[in-house]
């Protein structure tokens, strides 16, 4: 019985649960050096799997990939690879992130924006937090508990609590 793809991706799946992301990303690479077709589950998995043990840079390097191959990545490869920023405050990458999801045609989500505007929090980019809270709602988007407590929370990092009082 050979593996398929949904048996890789449920390991690599149980990967990320375990943040196991070295073994993860060996499955990955086995995937796509084998006549197994890795999908966009695959690498959102494996994504994921670098987000929950703070391995931004390997998340990042894995949706790169993902862009030159032919899986085509979605709003939830962007919102796990936008969280994998945000774990260690890389704002800038997470706000860049976000402005290739509308150059990509997909449109960013709560999570996509919560993640950034977290991001700019643990970075103390208070200015760049309230200007994506703003554009939440030109966005469409419903802000929620979780973007206002970030946003807040970078004006108090920035020391600007007259700022953090209007949010």
């Amino acid at each position: 019985l050979e593996p398929d793809t949904i048996t890789y991706n449920s390991v690599i799946s149980a990967c990320e649960k375990g943040a196991m992301w070295q073994i993860a990303l060996i499955l990955l690479i086995t995937m796509n050096q084998s006549v197994v077709q890795s999908s966009t589950i695959s690498y959102n998995s494996a994504i994921s799997a670098c987000e929950k043990s703070a391995e931004w840079q390997r998340a990042l390097v894995l949706f790169a990939t993902m862009t030159h191959t032919v899986v085509e990545p979605d709003t939830i490869s962007f919102n796990a690879v936008i969280s994998a920023c945000e774990k260690d405050a890389e704002w800038q990458h997470a706000a860049m992130l976000l402005f290739a999801m509308g150059e990509a045609v997909l449109n960013p989500d709560a999570i996509s924006y919560n993640a950034v505007i977290s991001a700019c929090e643990k970075g103390a980019a208070w200015q760049h937090a309230l200007a994506l809270l703003a554009a939440m709602g030109q966005a469409a988007q419903e802000s929620d508990a979780i973007s206002y407590s970030a946003a807040t929370s970078a004006c108090e990092k920035g020391f600007q609590w007259q700022m953090a009082i209007t949010v």
